[in-house]
């Protein structure tokens, strides 16, 4: 998602297109890549560094931070759909080296991925 060019629920449109056909197709599980400023309340640790990741990404990247909200809440509306998030921090470019933590860690506001690792994770 493109701050400044990219439509403004460019990936919750894109999700719920991707649910249709899962429907269509009887598909009944999706990966889905979020965000490290994509906080489950009720699961995660809330700490400083959450809390500030979550500022900054509302105060600086709006759009985005915006676009994977509404898509994770579109997410938990559709039940008849098994999906499981990652939500890595930051995405770096760099080989794939498979090795990364997934499950619920504590934040940490150092954590990164590189894309390759992200990709290979899901």
């Amino acid at each position: 998602v493109d701050e400044k060019n990219s439509p403004q629920n460019l990936c919750t449109d894109t999700t719920r297109n991707i649910l249709d056909v899962m429907r269509a197709k009887n598909i009944p599980r999706l990966v889905w890549c979020g965000g490290g400023s994509n906080l489950l309340p009720l699961r995660d640790k809330i700490t400083f560094g959450s809390k500030f990741v979550r500022w900054y990404a509302n105060s600086f990247l709006n759009h985005r931070h915006t676009d994977k909200e509404h898509q994770m809440e579109l997410l938990n509306a559709n039940k008849d759909i098994c999906w499981v998030g990652i939500r890595p921090l930051q995405m770096k470019k760099g080989p794939k080296r498979g090795v990364y933590r997934l499950g619920y860690d504590k934040f940490s506001g150092l954590s990164n991925i590189s894309f390759a690792d992200c990709a290979h994770a899901m």
